[in-house]
């Protein structure tokens, strides 16, 4: 990236070095979480440096012809961060963790759905025609109750809850169902209707329309 800025300085002050460079800090920052740091720097750097010169107007240029690069690739990789790996404190504490599972196998079962294969159990996920390589559901959006939840039996499954955490306004739930552990965020007011406590056991059932399947481009051929 900076590599490229020089070469733009250089070079006649030719834009397309700077999209070029943008591309690659974004994929940096898709690569690396300290990837944004790089970018704020670097950003935050030139800036300094166009503003003490009394170039604003070359600034405003050279900003939008390095997000004309950066922005698809730093969309994509916020929406990916954010949906599927949200692997920092800084988004838990935004979002919450979405429980993510990795598809062991995925078979397509008709009207846009697939049966997938995943830690010991078989879950019903959205399905567009791609192979899936993860699903995930947000805590929120996970049932749980002492008793059979009504309705039918599909993403309902039996599990045995190993932890409980209270906050002010929900109760956190990690529940262990056959090889994976869920967690699972219910208001605090369903605790005083439902005692939770560590081994208590309990049905959970994933809302279908709130999973969301991660797909690879390759096309799944039917057994």
């Amino acid at each position: 990236m900076i590599t490229l800025i020089n070469l733009y300085d250089q070079q006649e002050n030719n834009r397309r070095f700077l999209i070029l460079a943008g591309i690659f800090a974004a994929l940096t920052a898709w690569t690396k979480n300290e990837g944004w740091l790089i970018i704020l720097a670097a950003g935050l750097a030139r800036s300094l440096i166009r503003l003490f010169k009394g170039r604003q107007r070359q600034l405003q240029q050279e900003t939008t012809a390095f997000f004309m690069g950066a922005a698809p690739i730093l969309i994509f990789a916020l929406l990916y961060k954010f949906a599927f790996s949200p692997g920092n404190d800084f988004v838990h504490e935004f979002l919450g963790a979405p429980n993510i599972l990795e598809c062991e196998h995925c078979t397509p079962i008709g009207n846009d759905l697939a049966e997938v294969k995943t830690n010991g159990i078989s879950v019903i996920a959205p399905y567009e025609g791609e192979h899936i390589k993860k699903i995930s559901i947000m805590p929120s959006e996970i049932f749980m109750s002492r008793y059979a939840i009504p309705g039918p039996n599909v993403n309902m499954f039996r599990g045995k809850i190993i932890s409980v955490n209270h906050s002010s306004t929900v109760a956190q739930s990690l529940v262990e169902i056959e090889n994976g552990k869920y967690s699972v965020e219910l208001p605090i007011e369903s605790c005083q209707s439902e005692v939770w406590k560590e081994g208590t056991e309990v049905f959970v059932k994933f809302r279908l329309k709130s999973i969301r399947s991660l797909t690879l481009p390759q096309v799944i051929k039917k057994a």
